[in-house]
């Protein structure tokens, strides 16, 4: 193997590694926002059951 390919080959194992951490990085933040969205929507629940209890 000459310098070039051995040049390549790590390149492309840094590369690998690199798409490795954004994918967990934006696994992370997905499951941020999924539990977010839910605490928004349980908040929106309560002021909407709140809203009806007052009505009432």
């Amino acid at each position: 193997m000459d310098m070039n390919q051995e040049k390549t080959a790590l390149d492309i194992a840094e590369l690998k590694r690199d798409i490795q951490l954004l994918k967990a990085r934006l696994n992370q933040e997905a499951g941020q926002r999924a539990a977010t969205d839910e605490s928004l929507s349980i908040r929106i629940s309560n002021l909407t059951d709140f809203a009806t209890q007052r009505r009432n």
